[in-house]
């Protein structure tokens, strides 16, 4: 059974390798923002506390996310496993993960240079009114600045401003990049398999490359 931790700074490709894998592994995807919204809309107990930090725009506390993740972790009936994408955050997370005893099968870190990201996020315009995305070195539209379809402008998100983009990168770099050198320490001493993997590649490189050594 897999039981996959996926790790990397924004903008590396994980949403998409995670929905890869989920897809061609038949895993149950775990994300701890998709739990907390769950949480919020059932109005349970750790649900209403996390509502509280949300609203005001602050992180939700490390005990709560655990108990949050935790609950959610008993209740998961995935035959295959399960892929955690965005927990644990950081080494506090991490070893409560480890406290409850669920046995982790692979780590997986998608490595991007911050340059390379920096460059992918400020690059990307967006149709608001469809969701879709251009960007203007990989996928630029026909016409500069407008939707192909609607012709109407495409907007640069709040979050891929460069000065954004670089507080991101400042807070995965402080806080989560530290959980590779905890989970190698621990994959040295056969815990579970660890695999880094090149974010910057084609993206069905890095899928094919990952299910290879899964």
């Amino acid at each position: 059974m897999y039981k996959i931790i996926l790790i990397g700074p924004p903008g590396a490709g994980k949403g998409t390798q995670a929905n890869l894998l989920v897809k061609s592994l038949n895993l149950a995807q775990i994300s701890t923002g998709d739990i907390l919204r769950k949480s919020v809309c059932a109005k349970d107990i750790l649900g209403v506390k996390a509502n509280e930090y949300m609203q005001k725009g602050q992180l939700v506390p490390d005990d709560l996310v655990i108990n949050i993740v935790a609950d959610y972790l008993k209740k998961c009936s995935s035959k295959n496993g399960f892929l955690l994408d965005g927990f644990p955050r950081n080494i506090n997370q991490a070893q409560a993960l480890d406290n409850m005893n669920i046995l982790i099968s692979h780590i997986i870190s998608i490595d991007v240079e911050d340059s390379v990201i920096v460059k992918r996020m400020t690059g990307r315009r967006v149709h608001v009114e469809s969701g879709r995305v251009y960007h203007v070195d990989y996928n630029p539209p026909k016409v500069d600045g407008v939707d192909d379809i609607t012709n109407q402008p495409l907007v640069q998100r709040k979050d891929d401003l460069a000065e954004i983009v670089k507080d991101r990168l400042k807070l995965y770099h402080d806080i989560t990049k530290p959980l590779l050198n905890y989970y190698r320490e621990n994959a040295a001493k056969g815990v579970y398999k660890f695999i880094s993997v090149d974010g910057a590649a084609d993206i069905d490189q890095v899928h094919n490359k990952l299910k290879l050594t899964l």
